[in-house]
């Protein structure tokens, strides 16, 4: 075909359709575009016609230009050439370019559908993620709307173009967000039943690598496996897409073998593998991609089965990837520093494997070579991943100084992609579990080379995570820490806590992207991040000591803080220990002992059934799991710290303050046992907290000259009507009336049933010093911060809601939640870090939070509550001891309280006793939410007025009925 007539046709087209190149064009120009997918020849065509200058307008060059572009597209399937690539990329642009300059409406529109199609492929290369933003913008003008349901069935490349700009850039920052978008997008279009058949196809092939990145990002079990069972018959269905196919359910296989161990699915993924690239052909393009996961399944298969050929296997795969790249691409490309970097963690598996001190070099250069091919600003998620692998290596080695510094960049990298207000809040949680285990490693680091102090802020950083995310930040601690006062910072502070209120994520993280440029712009830091050892030593407590503990790849440690010497301690724990909680917590496979969290479910699904005799055996099992732990945990743990503090000479009820990691969170550590039999508790005033930014300034208390306002939040405890979600607390209402009998009536606050909703219980908190709520929580274990506090009227008093309340000079002393589970964390959030209800209380400016960690017994809650505010407080509403010592002396009561002695205290009527005698379980319900249905009122109070032959004998005065650590253990404190 030649391109003079085709030229000449566009020429007189031109002129009589005054712009419209008309279909006959196309057409022609389309099939040139087939030429070149099947053969090559069509692209030399089109490159001739595109160089034609001075004999054509500016319409005729422009269209030229983007089919000279698409030709190169298609070209790069072929070739996978980074270089064809880029300039397709330009050809585009230019077209685009020439449509705008000359106002060519209709051209622009479909030059720019071009474009944007070519910029979601490119940043697979390049790497840079503002490349698929520039797309997103283009794909969502050209498509006017982002409702599924309203998308054309003709702009099926569009829509598919739009969710994979969307997945990439969930793959390319961590936001699983956006990667649950992309899905649900793609899940909606392919329901369209007017779809082609060719738009089905890349819809359905575009749903499977969605299905297959959520699977990856949450590692979830069943998710890889139902998608396997979905490729598996695609498949064995179908040749088209084979390959595609392949490729995705081999990778699957890998990823699920590394969750669940079974060596198996990795050989059939390597044998998938290898079937895929013979249907590839010549495909270099996608023979890399096939290739490099090839090279990860034998190195996953050399891991766990120390084979060195397996090893060595996942390097030559890996080389023959890169030789293809580098015969085809230029340096830019972002898939040569994935493999470097790949290889460079092969390297190093062999030397560790081997003792082979030259393939450790080899893979620290590789390293180094790597980092050099990514710049941290086009793509700081790949960034951040090569500079983890060379920490690791480095960590691994004992090269501390090396390490620290790529720990730096670790950082330096997260740090530029959470400012990105592209991106979802989840990003921050991301960021969490990423570098939770790091964090531990760099405080090594820093231990060995001496810096204990230094080691203490790396900690402590790490444990403020959750505080970059914009909606946990407390407008109220930002300023501008080390800078002139500027009304750039007021004016996003001012706009972050509007935002805050609205409860508006996308405006907060605006306004704190806004903050922090701002700040570092000015110079300042951001110490909301970081806290440098002194400032560590001023939020320690004046009387007591603060400690970390934290650990990774089975070591655990711990750094003492104390203000008064002042210094900085390392502290060593069994070399058990980390094995020891790990069995506790995740299970013991060569036991049969329930992880800690599967112990807990399944006692708490016992909070609906109306068995007594089903309830007493979870309870007894329950118990048994508490007990071992209290034993096992106590000797590895709370032992050593006890140990320590009574060498050094500390006196007893000193406070304790730990950071423990997250998970340890879930443990009741003030009740653990230590070897003498007594508890932690007996001995030491323990509280925990998340980090030290959660202990203020002084780390303690202000001194208080008046006395205390008290706040009782509580649900109307009338008959519950017919429907109703929470269950009946009938002891709660005991409850209040025994709190509230501690302090004189001035000095305690409720609200009227009118006034008991979110916006009266918020209002009332803000001159309140002490608040204490007996009502249901409502937990979230997969999004912690929809978890809350239920009041009447299902309002939800939210994690969320709680971090923007306003602070008005009022010393917030203590919060108690005398609830279900409101000091658990939620089962997403990173193991090193504690976020929950008790933490964002402490957020919102309370000193201290009580709450519980498993549901309790409506009866024991309303005891132990009683005993904890006679010790705590005095009538005239002053503080007669710390919470921590009130709690710990409160547990210890209850757990050695009699039956007679609860009569006679007037905390049970004689009937209730002799119910409670008879069965504890008939008696008395769970404080917990029920998922539906309705818990009514239980029998010991229907009777409770029937006091006339209730009589109790001397053998029932004695029991004591609160003895498990089931009905005692639960209540932990956070804060001071």
């Amino acid at each position: 075909m030649s391109v003079n007539p085709v030229v000449e046709l566009i020429a007189r087209l031109t002129e009589e359709k005054k712009g419209n190149l008309g279909e006959a064009v196309e057409q022609e120009l389309k099939r040139l575009i087939e030429w070149e997918k099947e053969s090559g020849t069509g692209l030399d065509l089109i490159q001739s016609a595109g160089a034609i200058e001075g004999r054509e307008r500016a319409s005729q060059k422009a269209f030229l230009l983007n089919f000279r572009g698409n030709a190169r597209f298609a070209r790069y399937d072929i070739d996978g050439s980074h270089t064809t690539l880029v300039s397709a990329l330009d050809d585009h642009r230019k077209a685009v370019a020439l449509a705008k300059e000359f106002g060519l409406g209709f051209e622009l529109e479909d030059f720019q559908r071009s474009l944007a199609k070519t910029l979601v492929r490119a940043e697979e290369q390049c790497g840079d993620v503002d490349l698929l933003r520039e797309a997103l913008a283009l794909l969502e003008a050209a498509l006017r709307t982002d409702d599924p349901e309203r998308w054309l069935t003709s702009d099926y490349d569009l829509v598919n173009a739009l969710c994979v700009a969307n997945l990439r850039l969930g793959c390319a920052t961590g936001d699983r967000s956006l990667i649950e978008k992309a899905l649900s997008n793609l899940q909606a279009y392919l329901k369209n039943d007017g779809l082609s058949k060719e738009g089905k196809l890349q819809t359905f092939s575009n749903t499977i690598a969605a299905l297959a990145e959520r699977a990856q990002k949450y590692r979830d079990i069943r998710l890889y496996q139902q998608t396997i069972e979905v490729l598996a018959r695609m498949v064995e269905a179908t040749d088209q897409n084979r390959s595609f196919f392949l490729q995705y359910l081999a990778s699957l296989k890998t990823e699920l073998s590394y969750l669940n161990g079974d060596l198996g699915l990795v050989h059939q993924a390597i044998s998938d593998f290898e079937k895929s690239l013979g249907h590839l052909g010549s495909r270099s393009g996608l023979r890399v991609t096939v290739l490099h996961q090839l090279a990860h399944a034998h190195f996953l298969l050399g891991k766990c089965t120390a084979s060195i050929e397996q090893l060595q296997k996942a390097i030559n795969r890996n080389e023959e990837a890169e030789q293809l790249i580098a015969a085809a691409s230029s340096k830019q490309d972002r898939r040569m520093a994935q493999l470097i970097g790949d290889r460079a963690s092969y390297y190093d598996a062999i030397g560790l494997l081997a003792s082979r001190e030259d393939y450790l070099e080899a893979g620290k250069e590789f390293h180094k070579r790597a980092l050099v091919l990514v710049d941290a600003k086009a793509s700081p998620w790949l960034r951040s991943k090569l500079a983890s692998g060379y920490f690791y290596h480095c960590y691994v080695r004992g090269h501390w100084e090396e390490a620290i510094g790529a720990f730096a960049e670790v950082e330096e990298a997260w740090g530029l992609v959470t400012i990105d207000t592209t991106l979802s809040s989840e990003i921050h949680d991301q960021r969490a579990v990423e570098l939770a285990p790091h964090y531990a490693r760099a405080a090594l680091c820093r231990l060995a080379t001496g810096a204990v102090s230094l080691a203490s802020s790396v900690i402590d950083r790490g444990r403020a995570q959750q505080l970059t995310a914009a909606s946990r930040v407390n407008p109220a601690s930002l300023g501008t820490q080390g800078t002139e006062p500027d009304p750039g910072i007021s004016q996003a502070v001012a706009e972050l806590t509007l935002a805050q209120n609205k409860g508006d994520d996308d405006a907060c993280r605006q306004a704190w992207r806004r903050y922090r440029n701002t700040l570092h712009q000015l110079g300042g830091h951001l110490n909301v991040l970081t806290r440098s050892p002194e400032e560590l030593l001023e939020a320690a407590p004046l009387d007591g000591v603060f400690i970390q503990i934290f650990g990774a790849d089975g070591w655990l440690k711990a750094i003492v803080v104390d203000r008064s010497k002042p210094s900085f301690s390392e502290m060593s724990f069994p070399n058990s220990a980390a094995a020891t909680i790990s069995k506790v917590l995740r299970g013991d496979p060569d036991g049969d002992r329930l992880a800690w969290r599967d112990a807990y479910h399944q006692f708490r699904s016992g909070s609906e059934i109306d068995d007594a005799a089903v309830e007493e055996d979870l309870f007894e099992s329950w118990d048994e799991t508490i007990t071992h732990c209290l034993e096992l945990i106590g000797s590895v743990l709370m032992e050593p710290i006890h140990r320590f503090l009574r060498e050094k000479g500390y006196l007893s009820r000193t406070a304790v303050i730990l950071s423990p990691p997250g998970e340890l969170t879930s443990l009741p550590l003030n009740s653990m046992v230590l070897e003498d039999g007594t508890l932690f508790s007996s001995h030491w005033n323990l509280s925990v907290v998340p980090n030290s930014a959660m202990l203020g300034p002084t780390g303690h208390p202000d001194a208080i000259s008046s006395p205390y306002q008290i706040l009782i939040v509580s649900e109307p405890f009338s008959e519950v009507s017919e429907g109703q979600e929470q269950g009946f607390l009938g002891f709660a209402a005991a409850e209040i009336d025994r709190v509230a009998s501690h302090v004189d009536t001035g000095l305690r606050r409720t609200i009227d049933e009118k006034s008991l909703n979110l916006a009266g219980v918020l209002e009332a908190l803000e001159d309140c010093s002490i608040v204490h709520f007996a009502c249901h929580g409502a937990q979230n274990l997969d999004k912690p911060d929809l978890s809350g506090l239920l009041l009447p009227g299902d309002d939800l008093l939210t994690l969320a809601r709680l971090r923007a309340t306003p602070q008005h000079g009022v010393t917030k002393r203590l919060a108690v939640l005398s609830c279900c589970e409101t000091g658990i964390a939620g089962q997403t959030v990173p193991a090193d870090e504690f976020v929950g209800l008790l933490p964002t209380l402490l957020q919102a400016g309370f000193q201290g939070a009580i709450g519980t960690i498993w549901p309790v017994y409506d009866d024991a809650a309303m005891c132990l509550m009683d005993c904890f505010y006679r010790l705590f407080l005095g009538n005239d509403g002053t503080e007669k001891c710390s919470p921590a010592e009130a709690l710990a002396r409160a547990q210890q009561w209850l757990r050695n309280v009699s039956l007679g002695e609860l009569v006679d205290d007037g905390l049970f009527t004689r009937k209730q006793a002799l119910n409670l005698a008879d069965s504890r379980f008939a008696g008395v319900r769970l404080r917990i939410q029920p998922a539906g249905g309705v818990l009514t009122e239980p029998q010991n109070l229907r009777d409770a007025g029937e006091e006339h032959g209730a009589t109790l004998t001397s053998e029932q005065l004695k029991l004591r009925p609160f003895s498990s650590p089931v009905d005692w253990a639960a209540f932990i404190l956070v804060g001071t």
